[in-house]
């Protein structure tokens, strides 16, 4: 837009050179001179009117650079969150700057009318062509053009504010004339809309805020990096997430909860536990709940319970193309935070759908109204027993990914990608027990990558 303006400013000095040239040529033909009277009132009259027509040229250019070059995206954010000065000046603007092309096409009409006009005076004052045509150049190119648009270029917002009203008045003059073009260029080009920018340009704007760069902006490098995060974070999926890969404490269903179990998940730091359990045909364990760390204060070691028979808290299985935007929102609404990232397939998704339909208390109220608003099924597994029983609303379990938190989520926002090493997600694993062996069934799955790896060129699968 700002060379469109240009090249239309350099048509209309061309124009005017041209026709100042004509002057020349028609005043060299002629024989008879026109004396100058200083002290005559119409000559003073004539100055008084150059002078005024400069000024007002110099006014109508410098405008037309102000105006135009405040973006409307540039004003909205002005006027919310500008300070009390630049609220009042967007204020101002943003209704005249919605009508980009008639303020345009107003503006050229005053100012060509307004830069036409001063070589006839010139021409009427002085009689020489070449007089106007030096005096009236001159005048135009310092007074309006260099002066104007180099101090609205600074003090855009200021000048358009403070010639609102006047800019409005000459709309209205203009109207019948400027209108129709302006709806032509509206047809043509398309009606002027603010810039809007992408996650890419947001992140690059945010970093040119910050401390260590070029600019140094006011903005600590922390807090680019968090807001650069939270910005990619939007580009992201439940894989994404789940490719990270770290030890995961889970404990087996039939495990007894007693002193030495109780330790083990004291030591384990864990507030959250997942449970599993072992599905026929599956090389992979399902997990089938959450167990609270702050619940077993209510209970009695000496009972020795399975964990089976406490009341888990039901957790989340959502697809890999889930968003992370929306698996961060969906984890900080559960209890647990914890959700089972699996790969859907079609007959996956065909049977979820399906079980939904004909058992709706499978799914909770969070997980029913995120379904809505998303392609993908969002599913709550509960704790109806011990075992995964075929045509369940639920993933097989060897299609799950991983095991992710809203600690994983989180990691993302918090840490430097450059950097990032931590990962936080668990590694869901099938640790073979012996039946016979109940400190084996017992044990908990505590594994890390160099142990599943081992185990991986053995007997185990590791997802």
């Amino acid at each position: 837009m700002f060379s469109s303006i240009r090249s239309t400013a350099l048509r209309i000095w061309l124009f005017i050179v041209a026709s100042s040239l004509i002057h020349v040529t028609l005043a060299v033909d002629s024989e008879n001179d026109t004396n100058i009277d200083v002290k005559s009132p119409a000559f003073w009259g004539q100055i008084v009117a150059i002078i005024a027509l400069v000024i007002c040229s110099g006014i109508v250019a410098g405008l037309t650079l102000g105006l135009m070059s405040q973006d409307t995206t540039n004003l909205s954010i002005l006027a919310a969150a500008g300070t009390p000065k630049q609220r009042k000046y967007a204020a101002r603007i943003m209704p005249i700057r919605k009508n980009g092309h008639l303020v345009l096409t107003t503006l050229l009409l005053t100012n060509t009318v307004l830069n036409e006009t001063l070589p006839v005076l010139f021409d009427g004052l002085f009689g020489k062509g070449y007089i106007a045509v030096v005096g009236s150049t001159v005048l135009i190119v310092i007074f309006s053009e260099i002066l104007p648009q180099a101090i609205c270029s600074r003090h855009g917002l200021a000048v358009g504010a403070f010639f609102a009203i006047p800019v409005r008045l000459l709309m209205l003059i203009w109207f019948i004339i400027a209108w129709p073009v302006a709806k032509l260029l509206d047809l043509l080009l398309g009606k002027h809309q603010g810039f809007m920018y992408g996650v890419s340009e947001l992140s690059e704007l945010i970093h040119l805020h910050g401390k260590d760069s070029d600019a140094h902006g006011p903005l600590e490098h922390d807090t680019v990096e968090i807001l650069r995060n939270t910005l990619h974070l939007s580009e992201k999926t439940a894989n994404d997430i789940a490719d990270s890969t770290r030890e995961q404490y889970m404990l087996h269903e039939d495990t007894q909860l007693d002193m030495e179990t109780m330790n083990d998940i004291l030591k384990s730091g864990c507030t959250a536990v997942p449970i599993y359990n072992d599905v026929p045909d599956c090389k992979k364990p399902s997990i089938i709940g959450v167990l609270h760390t702050k619940s077993l204060t209510a209970l009695n070691v000496k009972d020795k319970t399975p964990l089976s028979k406490l009341n888990l808290e039901s957790i989340l299985y959502v697809p890999s193309s889930t968003p992370a935007m929306t698996l961060l929102r969906m984890l900080q609404n559960e209890t647990s935070q914890m959700a089972v990232v699996y790969q859907p397939c079609q007959s996956t998704t065909t049977s979820s759908a399906s079980s939904t339909a004909e058992h709706p208390h499978s799914m909770s109220s969070s997980s029913i109204s995120s379904s809505s608003s998303q392609q993908d099924n969002y599913t709550f597994r509960h704790h109806p027993s011990s075992s995964c029983e075929n045509g369940s609303d639920l993933p097989s379990p060897d299609a799950t990914l991983a095991l992710v938190t809203l600690q994983d989520v989180l990691s993302k926002i918090l840490t430097n990608p450059k950097n990032d090493n931590g990962s936080f997600c668990g590694v869901l694993v099938h640790c073979p027990y012996s039946e016979s062996s109940s400190i084996e069934r017992r044990s908990p799955v505590w594994m890390s990558q160099q142990r599943i790896s081992n185990r991986t060129s053995s007997s185990s699968t590791v997802v």
